[in-house]
């Protein structure tokens, strides 16, 4: 099993961040664009199910030495998270050059956290692709690049900038990390226990995977949120929004299990210039990890 902390002596967690004066209150799902009826259900909702808790985190965090790449394990320790997975897989990371790093989403903000930690355990020179709402956290400034989901001219424009930042430093020998699928994982029916349904993972990567020549490395989480936010996502995408906090708090004093997978060079897909079947060739790559849990 992994340890969530970095070492006493890491110069990585003695540096004060300056971004740790947010607060937590400026976190929402409710995005400022949104009508005012959508922001004020899912404001309301993150109230009654998780935001006093968040605002809780930061403070605790703002008393720590976060840094980009410590504030990950901070996150999980102060959540008493602890994540279980093979030490000699995640040595497997390239420690230099164009690499990847994809995953499943079904938890929503825990599976970030430990996806963040286990990178930065091994790169410094990472970024993610994540909600424009999580992208304004300022301690990450730098380390997070938008994504936007509406199809105004500004939210074009910001995913332009986006797939422009993510080309010039995956060329520069960065590490990218992201949820191909966007979205966190659900059922369509709660009632039913059918298989969780990731959403449709997103060609994005597949470009860049060729201009950059990159590795891939695939990550799997075991696990799904609760029946509540099925249910949650069932009735409406305003309710599913709101629930996402509540899934984290949920999350506490729990160990969870991630699969590291071995990185697929550049080599290996090469060959695959469609940007369909790259995709799926990555995802399943992903999904069969889910038959590999890691050693307790």
């Amino acid at each position: 099993m992994g340890e969530n902390n970095y070492p006493a002596h890491d110069p990585r967690a003695t540096k004060k961040s300056e971004g740790m004066g947010y607060k937590g209150r400026e976190f929402s799902y409710a995005s400022p664009k949104d009508p005012l009826y959508k922001k004020g259900f899912i404001r309301f909702m993150e109230w009654v199910v998780g935001r006093p808790f968040l605002y809780r985190m930061y403070r605790k965090l703002n008393d720590m030495e976060a840094t980009p790449q410590n504030v990950w394990g901070h996150g999980l320790d102060i959540l008493d998270i602890k994540v279980n997975y093979d030490e000699e897989q995640l040595d497997k990371i390239p420690p230099i050059g164009p690499t990847i790093v994809v995953a499943n989403h079904p938890f929503g903000l825990a599976d970030g956290g430990m996806l963040g930690h286990l990178v930065t355990r091994k790169r410094d020179d990472f970024f993610i692709l994540v909600n424009e709402i999580i992208s304004r956290v300022p301690l990450l400034k730098g380390h997070m690049l938008p994504v936007e989901f509406s199809q105004t001219e500004e939210g074009k424009k910001i995913n332009q900038n986006t797939k422009d930042q993510t080309t010039k430093r995956l060329n520069s020998g960065d590490c990218l990390i992201i949820f191909p699928g966007g979205g966190v994982a659900t059922r369509s029916n709660p009632f039913k226990r059918e298989s969780l349904s990731e959403y449709k993972w997103r060609y994005f990567i597949c470009d860049r995977i060729h201009e950059a020549k990159c590795t891939v490395v695939p990550m799997y989480f075991h696990g799904e949120n609760s029946f509540w936010f099925h249910f949650g996502s069932w009735i409406h995408v305003n309710l599913r929004m709101s629930m996402l906090l509540r899934e984290l708090k949920n999350k506490r004093n729990k160990t969870l299990d991630v699969t590291i997978g071995d990185p697929i060079p550049y080599s290996t897909m090469e060959g695959i210039k469609d940007k369909v079947q790259l995709i799926k060739f990555i995802e399943a790559q992903t999904m069969r990890l889910k038959d590999f849990p890691p050693k307790s």
